[in-house]
């Protein structure tokens, strides 16, 4: 019987067996290097001096044979050694990772031998090996085989590729390099040895927008679906940029607080980030305050005045996007969410005890009725025929219709396979549901019901059976989950997908905890919410040959629900489900909401 492929892949020998490199030299040694300069490699005294420096030698020797040197090569990296220390006039072990560059520029074209040989004998990091100019995947193979290495990628491209990455992703040779990078720092060629503060820490030091950093990002959410990693990565901009500007105090407080809060995370973000624009303010014109034990209601009212005048960029941070709008007057629901976000900060740092109660931050950071009364709903439902043509072109999409696709999630390829775009846009135009709860939606989540079945009956559907289409809608902003009756366009377009869709990996649902099938997943990954307004609306309007915008703004993906939830709130008929009356001349009516809709914003 043969034995498991770990035991054959595991390497013989690991850099733990390679002795360590002098960091001083004694007389002695000093005498031999200056005497082997000038004498002959197969003399008497040659070889008398080599012994002499076999505290060199020793260490040099095994760190060439764990990479597996030929002995041309071995001896050249010996001769580039002792040439440095000769130079320098220290021992190589004393040298920084910018010594040992100097003096592996000097092997020419080993310069990569004795940079990795440096590896194995403790003295460079793997990181300064690789800034050093050594390319990571020759070195992981010296340090770990070749087989061993090949196996560890094979196992991040089965996963790709089951999970639906094309083959341009999973073949791409930054993949492999970046499992290099990985396991050089973790010093094993281990897919479990990767923790998610390594490839964090390896994702913010690639160049922003580079494939390297396109790798790390994958293999993150790769290793998250293998269940290797307990999370994947954010595709964010640094979280530490929001932090300058801000004094250092302050922001320990805010840190404090995000790290206790119980509310939703998003709600913990916005109050996190609303308390770092304040702590922004703060510096620039207070810096004398430094903690909320500072705080008096003076200031508050202070803080009061700067928002209710403030306009966009003002608070913002180096990372923020906002040069196209810098210098409006901020909204009036951004100012209300800033006053909101530093009351709930004070509120419950004064309830759990951590500030003193100087004022009241209910009454002190209330909105003003100036500013509630410019926040409403606004529906903006879209013209009659600008619907009609929306849902023609949602349900005519082919394939030809996704090379169009042109803003963040597509350029002239394929981002998602036509019944995925296909079911996504029907749920838009036929659901009446928010954005986020569209990309929440689970496998599973629709049910057909005949009309003698009982509330919870689920069963097949065949074309003209005449059964009720029911959606299961997640937890959502205002309430729990819920069922509703849809049309069966949208039960029908969920079931083509959901027999095309690869298996994913189960995840975490950012409003409940739980680990569901996400109906809208490929590659590991959810549908992004922002992929509604920034792919999939643009390639509706593009087919259906309506401008992006209207009389009242863009198109937007709450608009749709807006439209939806007044046509059925205006009808002239009772808001009674025909979505299967086949009588001839009877427009059919689809009744999208269970809960009664109100005409005013369908929030």
């Amino acid at each position: 019987m043969s034995a498991p492929l770990a035991t054959v892949l595991t390497p013989p020998a690991t850099t733990s067996q390679v002795g360590c490199l002098p960091r001083e030299l004694i007389a002695a040694e000093r005498v031999a290097l200056e005497a082997m300069v000038t004498l002959a490699p197969n003399s008497v005294s040659y070889r008398r001096a080599r012994q002499s420096l076999r505290r060199v030698f020793e260490p040099l020797a095994q760190a060439s044979q764990l990479l597996a040197l030929g002995p041309s090569v071995r001896r050249c990296v010996q001769r580039v050694v002792l040439r440095g220390m000769l130079v320098n006039g220290t021992a190589c072990g004393a040298w920084d990772a910018a010594t040992w560059a100097t003096v592996a520029h000097m092997a020419g074209s080993f310069r990569s031998n004795v940079l990795g040989v440096a590896h194995c004998t403790g003295t460079l990091s793997g990181e300064e090996v690789i800034a050093a100019g050594v390319h990571a995947t020759y070195l992981a193979r010296r340090l770990f085989g070749q087989p061993v290495l090949e196996h560890e990628i094979d196992r991040v491209r089965t996963h790709l590729r089951l999970v639906g990455y094309a083959h341009t992703s999973v073949d791409h040779a930054t993949l492999a390099n970046g499992l290099a990078v990985l396991f050089v720092q973790a010093g094993r060629a281990e897919l479990e040895a990767l923790t998610v503060e390594t490839i964090e820490n390896a994702y913010g030091s690639a160049p922003a927008g580079s494939e390297r950093r396109k790798a790390f990002f994958r293999l993150a959410h790769a290793l998250h679906g293998m269940g290797l990693l307990p999370r994947a990565i954010t595709h964010r901009t640094d979280p530490r940029d929001a932090l300058i500007g801000v004094d250092p105090v302050w922001s320990s407080w805010c840190a404090r607080w995000r790290a206790t809060a119980t509310v939703a995370p998003r709600t913990a973000t916005a109050v996190y980030y609303g308390a770092l624009k304040a702590g922004r303010w703060l510096a620039r014109e207070h810096p004398d305050v430094r903690t909320p034990d500072d705080w008096t209601r003076d200031l508050a009212v202070a803080y009061m005045a700067m928002v209710k005048e403030a306009h966009v960029g003002d608070l913002a941070g180096p990372g923020a996007h906002v040069e196209r709008r810098r210098g409006e007057p901020l909204s009036p629901k951004t100012k209300a969410g800033l006053l909101e976000s530093l009351c709930t900060f004070f509120r419950d740092l004064q309830e759990w005890g951590w500030c003193k109660h100087h004022f009241e931050p209910r009454r002190v950071f209330a909105t003003p009725r100036a500013i509630n009364a410019l926040i409403g709903p606004r529906p903006r439902v879209l013209a009659d025929d600008v619907w009609a043509k929306l849902l023609w072109a949602g349900l005519q999409l082919d394939d030809a219709d996704l090379h169009t696709a042109r803003p963040r999630f597509g350029s002239t390829w394929r981002v998602y396979p036509l019944a995925f775009v296909k079911a996504a846009a029907i749920a838009w135009l036929f659901a009446g549901l928010r954005s986020d709860e569209i990309v929440r939606l689970r496998v599973g989540c629709i049910r057909w019901q005949h009309a003698g079945g009982g509330p919870a009956a689920a069963t097949t559907h065949v074309p003209g059976d005449g059964a009720t289409c029911l959606l299961d809608v997640p937890t959502h902003k205002t309430g729990s989950s819920y069922t509703k009756p849809v049309d069966p366009l949208l039960g029908e377009a969920i079931g083509v997908w959901e027999e095309q869709r690869p298996p994913q990996p189960l995840l975490v649902d950012r409003k409940t905890g739980e680990r569901v099938p996400a109906l809208f997943c490929l590659r590991g990954r959810a549908l992004p919410t922002q992929y509604l307004n920034e792919t999939l609306i643009p390639l509706l309007c593009h087919k259906a040959g309506v401008p992006l915008e209207d009389a009242r703004g863009r198109i937007t993906s709450h608009r749709a629900r807006a439209t939806i939830a007044s046509q059925l709130y205006n009808a002239k008929e009772p808001m009674t489900d025909y979505s299967n009356d086949s009588r001839p001349g009877l427009p059919r009516r689809r009744l999208l909401c269970a809960q009664h809709p109100h005409h005013r914003g369908a929030d």
